[in-house]
């Protein structure tokens, strides 16, 4: 499969908006993180990972903010699978350049 320039350009964009909220994220080192906007109410994140590390596996990470459910599904683009991971209470994710097919390096 060959690679496209438009799919290089796709993998940045999300890289960089992936190390935003990385930055946001672990901006504070509590657990709970408060927000002064809305007057200093608690920010309370969970993370949880069906399939860890494991990049033979299609896994699906769930992350919630104060009751908000967001799903992540490791996702191929070319031959880049993009594994979504928990790092503790937070999101995270690596780009591993494999055969990459729904998801999973085979």
């Amino acid at each position: 499969m060959k690679t496209k320039k438009g799919d290089y350009l796709i993998i940045g964009i999300v890289v960089i908006a992936l190390a935003g909220i990385y930055a946001f994220m672990t901006a504070s080192s509590s657990e709970e993180r408060y927000d002064a906007a809305a007057g200093a109410n608690p920010i309370v994140m969970t993370c949880t990972d069906t399939d860890g590390t494991d990049i033979s596996i299609r896994g699906t990470v769930t992350y919630t903010v104060n009751g908000v459910e967001s799903i992540f599904t490791d996702e191929c683009s070319g031959d880049i699978l993009k594994e979504y991971t928990c790092n503790g209470d937070r999101i995270a994710s690596r780009l591993q350049k494999c055969n990459c097919v729904d998801g999973i390096c085979v």
